[in-house]
């Protein structure tokens, strides 16, 4: 649901820009088969969220 939202909000790049990584490490981070340590896992989920109530 997560990789929804950012592909419809402000896509990967934008992601990638806020929170210091490379865009196709957080494409796998949160793909089905890994598990993203949580310090990772939550600055993606902020920075969606910043992005998300920007476009709202």
């Amino acid at each position: 649901m997560l990789r929804t939202l950012i592909k419809a909000t402000c896509g990967y790049p934008a992601i990638s820009d806020d929170i210091g990584r490379n865009s196709k490490s957080i494409m796998r981070m949160l793909s089905p088969d890994v598990d993203p340590g949580i310090k990772a896992f939550m600055s993606v989920v902020n920075a969606a969220e910043r992005h998300s109530q920007k476009s709202a």
